[in-house]
């Protein structure tokens, strides 16, 4: 369940995929990680907020979840605002990817 990738369809009935979400996976101490994309036509419209307020959203409902967390370059203010939108705060660490965020669950 924590290691899923989903590809966006617009609710419109095409079957073009704009873009993907997914769990990278769970920690001992109970951190999920998500990882985004979409295709830069689409971007702007709000679809990446919504689907990562929903998947933040569900994670955090889930018992074992304490927060859920994505990382973005540090260049990429769009991503960084569709995790501000959603709730994320950076937290100030770096990865792999860039600049961490964090949606504490409480």
């Amino acid at each position: 369940m924590w290691y899923a990738v989903w590809f966006m369809n617009l609710s419109d009935g095409s079957v073009e995929t704009i873009g993907d979400l997914s769990f990278k996976g769970i920690t001992n101490d109970g951190m999920v990680e998500i990882g985004y994309g979409i295709h830069p036509q689409f971007e702007g419209n709000g679809y990446m907020t919504e689907a990562v307020e929903a998947l933040a959203r569900w994670a955090a409902s889930q018992p074992m979840v304490t927060r859920v967390e994505a990382e973005t370059n540090p260049e990429n203010i769009a991503s960084q605002k569709v995790l501000t939108k959603a709730g994320f705060v950076a937290n100030g660490d770096m990865g792999k990817e860039g600049s961490r965020f964090t949606l504490i669950v409480v």
